[in-house]
């Protein structure tokens, strides 16, 4: 079985998906950040480096995603290919710093990749104001992440926002992140058991 966590940058999806393996003894499948080799110029405002940051990423989570279907117990998964092209290609796009081209060519590769996979069991989308996001990206204040900028992260909100309610591969359960306490033992233990509930 195949769980997806999905959220923004720093909404806490690797902190959940952790947590909840832990409570539910499954295996975690992460955000394979550091094997993109473009990220960080393109977090450094270069544009040139758009296409080439979201095409790796789609690439390694299209394997990821492959990888975790021909498996038969419960994994989940920090961060899903859908919300690459539905969320952060499209911002990309929408900044100017994707070309309509390139942008074309992403969503053909794209439709070729979601056609060959199996949706998950279930999609949790959890969600974070701007200002819970800004407060956490301080807090762990990683160089990469430097530029990163309120406006952004709006509208990397409202874009997720647009996604998750139309989303119709798998069922979808919405957790607000800034009200979720991680550190509450039975409000985890509460979230996995709905979780494990909606999912199967």
């Amino acid at each position: 079985m195949h769980i997806a966590i999905a959220g923004n940058i720093a909404a806490g999806k690797s902190t959940l998906t952790r947590l909840l393996c832990q409570e539910l003894g499954c295996e975690p499948a992460y955000e394979p950040v550091a094997e993109n080799p473009f990220l960080s110029s393109f977090y450094q405002r270069d544009a040139r480096w758009s296409f080439h940051t979201q095409t790796t990423f789609l690439s390694l989570r299209a394997a990821q995603h492959l990888q975790i279907q021909t498996r038969d117990d419960l994994v989940i998964q920090d961060r899903s290919i859908y919300e690459d092209a539905e969320v952060f290609a499209w911002a990309q796009h929408e900044l100017g710093y994707m070309s309509a081209d390139e942008y074309a060519t992403y969503r053909r590769l794209y439709a070729v990749l979601a056609a060959l996979l199996e949706p998950p069991s279930l999609l949790v989308h959890l969600y974070a104001p701007v200002e819970t996001l800004r407060q956490r990206l301080d807090r762990r204040a990683r160089a990469i992440e430097a530029t990163v900028t309120d406006a952004y992260l709006g509208q990397l909100n409202g874009a997720y926002r647009r996604w998750a309610d139309s989303f119709g591969l798998c069922p979808v359960l919405e957790v607000r992140a800034d009200c979720l306490d991680i550190d509450d033992h039975a409000a985890l233990a509460a979230l996995a058991a709905q979780i494990r509930t909606v999912a199967c």
